[in-house]
């Protein structure tokens, strides 16, 4: 515990008011006890977390807010830490599997610190956590359901995986049932006419019967012709080159995407990604893959944190990434009514880091984020690790006249 002094309103009363470490920097509010009167904001200068370098950063970002409290934030710890940006990243799936790389590079050069990475929304996490089960790296993942167990990923995975034993008809009508919308009738039907035909019978030849679509409902009968369609497709194309094969996979899940709701289509599209990009080989051994991974991590020990910048609030990590740090992310493009909250909820991000912090930013999107504009001063020399051997240049966006790039 460390121990604040100040004075009590009018009274000149001193008080000694003890505070743990952990808290930060944050303002609070002191009263005496016994009955005295008055009390007095006393505003907590000193960081107890961050590294000198890392503490002048987020000093940078939050000096843009325009209702911020008036104060001086002094890191007390002596190391300086480091600030990285890093721009090489060339799509989603290239930064995710790139920031868990440079994650894991940290956790085996120092086997007892914590790593985290930080995005401005839930779904930004999912590629990351993907990238955590193809490179076998345990993690936790705060505020959000296992990505490969929601229902919709899993009936679009379980598809793709048909063409590898097409006399699974068990398989094959049960992502017909999460893939289609199809009526709870239809899919009852479908399962039980499958059901009776398993491992005896091709599905498409079981699908093409026409005592399968007799008396069903009309736009039962439509989804339904069209998934087979679309499957019959898949088939044809999955034993083919590698090209060809990743060609139809991505056609087949888009297919299925153009079916769900919006949140469940970028999902979709986010499988298919990691099949393309994270998987190799044939189709057996790009399921395969998928198929050895760890699951969530029980114990912090080893393990990689993936959480929001709203559930990182109290949390404090040796290594954090903050992805996305594009000018259409930070400030979230559906929050522009709200940019000093934006640059706040940033400023949260980048306190959570005690000795390595680093920006993020995807070049084929948008430019870096303003929060980011101002910290060149700050940004650590060198690079760490094979991850961030390239030096970049990130342009900001041209609406932002007179601002001039950040090169690191």
């Amino acid at each position: 515990m460390v121990t604040n002094t100040g004075t009590i309103g009018s009274t000149g009363v001193a008080v000694s008011v003890p505070f743990s470490a952990d808290l930060g920097s944050v303002t609070w509010t002191a009263v005496l006890a016994g009955g005295a009167t008055g009390a007095a904001i006393l505003p907590m200068t000193f960081n107890y977390r961050s590294g000198t370098r890392i503490m002048k950063a987020a000093s940078l970002i939050i000096e843009g807010s325009p209702h911020r409290f008036g104060k001086t934030i002094e890191a007390k710890r002596a190391e300086p830490g480091e600030v990285h940006l890093q721009g090489s990243y060339t799509h989603d799936a290239h930064q995710a599997s790139g920031v868990v790389q440079r994650a894991m590079q940290w956790l085996q050069a120092h086997p007892d610190s914590s790593a985290a990475i930080i995005s401005r929304t839930n779904a930004e996490l999912d590629l990351a956590e993907q990238a955590c089960r193809v490179l076998g790296q345990p993690f936790i993942r705060l505020s959000r359901s296992d990505f490969m167990a929601r229902p919709h990923v899993a009936s679009a995975l379980l598809a793709v995986r048909c063409a590898v034993d097409p006399m699974d008809g068990i398989a094959f009508a049960a992502s017909a049932g999460g893939c289609c919308p199809l009526s709870g009738e239809a899919r009852h039907r479908i399962e039980g006419f499958f059901q009776e035909r398993h491992g005896r019978e091709h599905v498409l030849d079981a699908a093409s019967e026409p005592a399968l679509l007799a008396g069903m409902k009309r736009d039962d009968q439509t989804a339904f012709r069209e998934f087979r369609g679309n499957m019959a497709e898949w088939f044809d194309a999955a034993d083919e080159a590698e090209r060809v094969m990743v060609g139809a996979m991505r056609m087949l899940l888009a297919q299925i995407g153009r079916q769900q709701q919006p949140a469940r289509a970028a999902d979709i599209e986010s499988l298919a990604t990691m099949l393309e990009h994270w998987c190799h080989g044939t189709l057996t051994c790009r399921l395969a893959t998928l198929d050895h991974r760890p699951t969530e991590a029980a114990e912090k020990e080893g393990a990689i944190t993936l959480c929001s910048a709203h559930a990182s609030k109290g949390l404090e990590f040796e290594h954090v990434t903050v992805i996305n740090a594009q000018a259409d992310t930070w400030p979230h493009d559906k929050a522009a009514d709200s940019v000093p909250e934006e640059r706040r909820l940033f400023y949260v991000a980048a306190t959570r880091a005690k000795d390595c912090l680093n920006f993020s930013v995807v070049n084929e999107k948008a430019s870096a984020s303003p929060f980011t504009w101002m910290l060149t001063p700050v940004i650590s020399a060198g690079v760490f690790g094979e991850m961030a051997a390239t030096s970049l240049a990130i342009s900001q966006n041209t609406s932002a006249p007179g601002k001039e790039a950040v090169n690191v």
